[in-house]
């Protein structure tokens, strides 16, 4: 599986998104992942223990994607079933 992000992450620009070894970022990881919740309109999580809910638009803007690349899962995927994914 590592393999395959490291490929994914190179063939998406995102070669230094994968292996960051900054100080204090192991903490803020663990943070951001144990406090990691999806509802319908995005997800929300705590990061330096301030409470924060993105929509799917504000991450999408906040990881620099284009807003030209949007899509709609239920129309462009139709036989995605993204909970079982």
């Amino acid at each position: 599986m590592d393999t395959e992000f490291d490929l994914i992450f190179q063939m998406v620009g995102w070669t230094n998104f994968w292996n960051i070894t900054k100080l204090g970022s192991s903490l803020l990881t663990l943070e951001f992942l144990c406090t990691l919740q999806y509802y319908e309109g995005g997800i929300a999580f705590q990061m330096f223990k301030q409470d924060i809910m993105l929509s799917w638009r504000e991450l999408s803007d906040h990881l620099g994607f284009s807003s030209r690349c949007i899509l709609n899962i239920d129309s462009d995927l139709p036989n995605f079933e993204r909970h079982q994914f």
